[in-house]
């Protein structure tokens, strides 16, 4: 297939294994996804239905292709909000619940206060719906909201 425009490459099965050696020792996901695997030049991580393999992108600049899942960061996965979503019902360490207001606090890009929820990247879920993925660090886990994703309201005026 070659490369998908400038930007994003097809990932090959040994590095798809690694991506779920990560997300197994991260999340203790052990399931496997039917998806087809790319990554672009930030780390990023890349799902799409494997009948994408079947295209011809010679001569095309393609930015993305699927749904961006998650990011590598010095050895250690970070989903993205799609990610966690794909795969948290299958997660069986590192899953925050948080009450309502944590939740609002997370939509709205503030970092969550919370005493040792473990190390590393933890996915945050509340009442079932999972909300992305933050790295705790120094008693809070730090939001990887995207700003354009933030919701806009303020916390101090609900209830």
């Amino acid at each position: 297939m070659g490369n998908i425009g400038y930007a994003l490459k097809p990932i090959g099965s040994r590095d798809v294994k690694e991506i779920y050696a990560m997300l197994e020792a991260g999340f203790g996901y052990s399931g496997k996804m039917d998806f087809a695997f790319f990554s672009n030049n930030k780390e990023r991580i890349f799902i799409a239905v494997r009948d994408v393999c079947r295209i011809n992108f010679e001569g095309l600049r393609v930015n993305s292709v699927g749904i961006y899942f998650a990011e590598m960061h010095k050895g250690a996965i970070r989903l993205s909000i799609e990610g966690s979503q794909i795969i948290g019902k299958e997660c069986s360490k590192n899953v925050l619940d948080v009450d309502r207001r944590q939740a609002l606090e997370w939509m709205t890009g503030q970092d969550i206060s919370i005493s040792n929820p473990g190390k590393g990247y933890v996915i945050i879920r509340h009442e079932g719906d999972y909300l992305g993925c933050g790295k705790y660090a120094d008693g809070k886990i730090l939001n990887h909201v995207p700003k354009e994703r933030r919701l806009r309201v303020s916390i101090s005026a609900l209830p």
